[in-house]
């Protein structure tokens, strides 16, 4: 999950800036030119206007909070493709592919704002009650109704709440 800030900023200098981790959990971007040409998702990046204006792409530190359970039929059955998260990596000049399953009953904690943040992976969604569904909810508040993507479900609710 990606959150996109917005932030004035003036032009950087020859030095441009250094990564650091604040206590929130965010990593900020680091590069000497203020761009990144790295293919790999653990790396920003920083485009800038003429104006000093630039958007930062930070990701907040996600907790597991439960596992969950893989059900063969969904998980290995017609819809695999849709129950698992692929992450391609470049390491050492070879693309590596890391398979993340959507359990059912797994739940991902963010705090975005100083407010938690839950993410529940559901059986079902809008289209299809075969499909993995995404269901957010945030102290007393939550969806309306099971969205069909982690990003989706968590946005909506944002949008609600603040």
């Amino acid at each position: 999950m990606l959150v996109v800030l917005t932030c004035l900023h003036n032009k950087l200098n020859n030095n441009g800036f250094g990564i650091s981790s604040n206590n929130n959990g965010f990593d900020t971007p680091s590069n000497n030119n203020g761009f990144n040409t790295s293919d790999n998702d653990d790396e920003f990046s920083t485009p800038y206007d003429d104006d000093g204006m630039y958007f930062v792409i930070l990701k907040p530190s996600v907790i597991l909070i439960a596992t969950g359970i893989i059900i063969p039929d969904l998980h290995f059955g017609p819809f695999l493709r849709n129950w698992w998260h692929v992450r391609s990596l470049q390491e050492n000049g070879m693309k590596v592919e890391q398979y993340y399953p959507f359990r059912i009953g797994m739940k991902t904690q963010v705090e975005l704002k100083n407010r938690p943040f839950i993410i529940r992976i559901v059986q079902g969604n809008k289209h299809n009650n075969l499909l993995p569904g995404f269901f957010c909810e945030s102290l007393s508040e939550s969806n309306e109704e099971v969205e069909n993507d982690p990003t989706s479900a968590i946005s909506n609710l944002y949008k609600r709440i603040f």
